[in-house]
């Protein structure tokens, strides 16, 4: 879900990915969004969603893992991929399984199932690339915000909605030291 005074989706970047060897049961929806910003250039980022099957964890997250690859390795292609949904997997989880290793996740030590036992849904990203994240993220538990019962909640969703703060403003990555160059002519 998006703001459309925040950002805008370009739609020409969206497509389902093609599974021909039906690897995923359920293949990702990808698209390619740019924040509105007057100040310094838009943060562009492309997301990648995310429900793998919970009998598959292990073999869907290093297929995940390839797609995040080919989408970030992609010659002129967006290297701040940010995949977010239902991991079916906890980061350290995830990580242990050595697919999507390299990445970071948003949201640690708070569930985001509907009962509060797991966490599952997230947003992993490269935190070389994706350097626009501020650090924050986090479940909106909306059965404990709008006083719901345990059963009215699932009547709702098993899943809680999960957010992270990103800049508007894209940021170099990489840079490990710079210095002001204005009075150089």
């Amino acid at each position: 879900i998006f703001v459309a005074n925040s950002v805008r989706l370009d739609w020409n970047s969206v497509f389902t990915m093609v599974d021909e060897e039906d690897r995923l049961h359920r293949e990702p929806l990808i698209a390619t969004f740019r924040a509105i910003t007057d100040e310094g250039t838009p943060f562009q980022f492309t997301l990648v969603n995310v429900h793998t099957d919970p009998d598959e964890v292990a073999y869907e997250l290093r297929v995940l893992n390839a797609v995040y690859r080919a989408l970030a390795e992609e010659p002129g292609g967006e290297d701040d991929v940010i995949m977010l949904g239902d991991f079916n997997a906890a980061p350290e989880d995830a990580a242990s399984l050595s697919a999507l290793g390299r990445l970071t996740w948003a949201i640690h030590g708070i569930a985001s199932n509907t009962r509060g036992s797991a966490l599952y849904d997230n947003l992993a990203f490269h935190p070389a690339h994706t350097v626009e994240f501020t650090g924050n993220g986090g479940v909106l538990n909306f059965a404990e915000r709008y006083r719901l019962s345990l059963a009215e909640a699932l009547d709702v969703s098993d899943h809680l909605p999960v957010w992270a703060e990103f800049s508007r403003v894209e940021h170099q990555t990489g840079v490990i030291a710079g210095r002001d160059d204005s009075s150089l002519r």
